[in-house]
């Protein structure tokens, strides 16, 4: 163990990081081959939200740990893949597991979590360009990007589509006047936003208009751990990222970092959607859209055999194929994991 950086690791990932060595220990594979594998269960029990509640309560450990191996089997052989058959190193990798759910849950706002550890313990592939943005300069390109108005004009604009068609389709009874403006202008102000949220972002209105709201993205094509996007929700309201209000999308070339950025996606609540493919061909590398939608649990949902590349993907979540009262023809599956040679 002493050969891993562990004064590098951030302080907070420090207690889950070191059981994680545990494990590599006890297993004598290698600490970054031992981290891909904690991805890929971190990725199975947050896609099972029996399994997430379960995890994050110590006194029921002995359940969770039970749950874990059957769900493990189930999802395409998952715990034979992580080849964690040493009872000591499944219960430091369940134990780093409760750890990290539980530094998850103490966050009050979206950050990346699992970035700077990929980095710190050599899990990068230089070869693919892995050089993941820092916390601090993410946070810096945030705020420039989300500096002026253009996203909350887009956001109120879209709420506004979003009212007349549930007024058309009588899903609403009572007029919102703060909807029936059509100067972006007024809505601008951060006071007047303040004022008039109360009246859109309750139980009444904002459920109604969800069928009919286009969500605004933001989008990174290269997404790693999904740094830059966390840090982009962090800096929105908040009412825009767990209402559904923002989409964020990722893609990246490497299947682990999609994980990473899908699983904190839903660790943390958020809207999200991303794939495993190649942004400069836009060509997808494993057939299925890891979703993190508003209200829903998250998954992995298998996608149809004629699609090909991303834009074919995406039109499945557009109104242009979906109506307001059906679904995407797309198969909700188990969490899918990546076959790999023993």
């Amino acid at each position: 163990m002493n050969k891993y950086p562990w004064n590098d690791v951030p302080r907070e990932s420090r207690e889950w990081v070191l059981a994680l060595g545990d494990v590599s220990s006890e297993t004598g594979v290698s600490l970054p081959d031992v981290f891909t594998r904690f991805v890929d269960l971190s990725h199975m029990v947050l896609c099972y939200p029996e399994l997430a509640s379960l995890a994050r309560s110590s006194s029921t450990s002995m359940l969770f740990e039970e749950k874990l191996k059957v769900a493990g089997h189930q999802a395409a052989g998952q715990a034979g893949y992580l080849r964690i058959d040493n009872e000591a190193g499944w219960s430091a990798i369940v134990e780093a597991l409760g750890q990290f759910l539980a530094l998850v849950t103490k966050r009050p706002w979206p950050r990346d979590i699992f970035g700077p550890v990929y980095m710190e313990i050599g899990c990068a592939n230089a070869a693919r360009g892995q050089f993941f943005t820092p916390d601090s300069l993410s946070d810096v390109m945030a705020r420039i990007v989300l500096a002026n108005e253009t996203i909350h004009r887009t956001v109120w604009r879209h709420l506004r589509v979003a009212y007349r068609a549930a007024q058309e389709a009588g899903e609403l009874i009572f007029p919102v006047p703060s909807l029936e403006v059509e100067d972006d202008d007024v809505l601008l102000d951060e006071s007047e936003r303040q004022r008039i949220l109360p009246l859109i972002a309750n139980r009444f209105v904002l459920p109604r208009l969800a069928p009919y709201y286009e969500p605004v993205g933001i989008y990174d094509p290269c997404v790693g751990s999904g740094s830059t996007l966390l840090a982009a929700a962090d800096r929105l309201p908040a009412w825009y990222v767990y209402h559904g209000m923002v989409l964020l999308r990722g893609d990246d070339l490497d299947h682990t970092c999609v994980k990473m950025f899908h699983t904190q996606a839903l660790a943390f609540g958020l809207t999200a959607r991303a794939y495993h493919a190649n942004a400069m061909t836009m060509e997808i590398q494993t057939p299925v859209a890891y979703v993190a939608p508003y209200g829903v649990a998250g998954c992995a949902v298998e996608l149809p055999g004629w699609v090909e590349n991303v834009s074919q993907a995406e039109r499945l979540f557009t109104r242009e194929v979906v109506s307001h009262e059906s679904s995407p023809s797309v198969t909700v599956v188990e969490p899918v994991t990546e076959k790999k040679a023993a």
